[in-house]
């Protein structure tokens, strides 16, 4: 389920996960900046979700996304969100990250990015709205799950 961030909204939030041994783990977060479909913008607001991810106490991931203040002009910015109005993120760690790379990539298409480094794969998806974020975000999904069926909430 996306996180939607109205205007004048204030939202901060951390996430913390400590792995064990060898485990993999996935993490996807969408954020929308008003729902375009009601006719929502966000002009205004606050905005801060970090994320770290220790394995077996040892750090092995960190990242910080805030926007403060006027967001309406921070998400027009190109290395912001260059117009749009939703993103996602999605961090997955294990073995074999490298070969998701260039699959995850294909997948993504424009408006979407990867890198894989040290046993961690991450990616980010811009879009105009959330059934563009999701018309990206499920294919890559499903390609990280390897098979498995996606969660209800994440099929369309």
């Amino acid at each position: 389920q996306e996180t939607i961030l109205f205007n004048g909204g204030m939202l901060r939030r951390r996430l913390e996960v400590d792995l064990a041994g060898s485990s993999e783990f996935l993490a996807v977060e969408a954020v929308l900046f008003g729902r375009t479909a009601m006719g929502e913008s966000v002009r205004s607001g606050s905005f801060h979700d970090r994320w770290r991810i220790r394995r077996e106490g040892r750090l092995q991931f960190a990242d910080d996304v805030r926007l403060e203040g006027d967001i309406a002009d921070q998400l027009v910015r190109p290395a912001v969100l260059g117009g749009n109005r939703a993103m996602a993120t999605i961090i997955f760690t294990g073995q074999d990250m490298d070969a998701l790379l260039d699959p995850l990539r294909d997948v993504l298409g424009e408006g979407g990015g990867a890198s894989a480094w040290g046993g961690k794969l991450l990616a980010r998806i811009a879009a105009p709205d959330s059934l563009e974020l999701r018309s990206r975000l499920i294919p890559a999904l499903s390609l990280l799950m390897k098979g498995r069926p996606l969660p209800k909430v994440w099929q369309l």
